[in-house]
């Protein structure tokens, strides 16, 4: 799907090698489950271990296979003007944000450094921006279209 000409960010190549890392160490633990789960079925708990055995290793196999993927798992964020909006795309599909309705714009800092972005409309539509590059051009665009009192910065960062 192409986009419209406007300001295009992309995820950034630090972000998406920092995800997949904590994903393999999630499969890693999972795989430990996996074996402690066999290892409970050999040792007199049968039913108990292979279900324990096999979650592990279902679960160690999911965030495994999703550890491949690199940034095309992450959308493509446009900003546009004339009216102001977001387009969002990701895949075949693309969804138009328009600044307008905006409810709510939260920008979560961490010692300084924005970390994330979060937009909410008044159709309950959410968008979070983490990770991309030149992430703070994307916030000072926002803040132009978004009412300042509906603009919060927030100093502490939870997910």
């Amino acid at each position: 799907m192409t986009l419209q000409g406007g300001m295009k960010f992309v995820v950034g190549d630090e972000h998406v090698r920092r995800t997949q890392r904590r994903q393999r160490g999630l499969a890693g633990a999972l795989a430990v489950l996996a074996a402690a789960g066999v290892a409970m079925a050999m040792d007199g708990q049968p039913v108990w271990g292979l279900a324990v055995a096999a979650f592990g290793a279902h679960a160690a196999w999911s965030a495994w296979k999703s550890s491949r993927s690199g940034a095309c798992t992450w959308p493509v964020v446009e900003a546009l003007e004339e009216p102001a909006r977001l387009a969002v795309a990701y895949r075949d599909m693309m969804v138009t944000i328009v600044l307008s309705e905006a409810v709510r714009l939260r920008l979560q800092r961490r010692r300084g450094r924005l970390v994330s972005v979060l937009l909410e409309t008044a159709a309950g539509q959410r968008l979070r921006i983490e990770g991309y590059d030149h992430q703070d051009r994307l916030a000072d665009w926002l803040q132009r279209y978004v009412p300042a009192q509906r603009v919060v910065t927030a100093h502490w960062y939870h997910r």
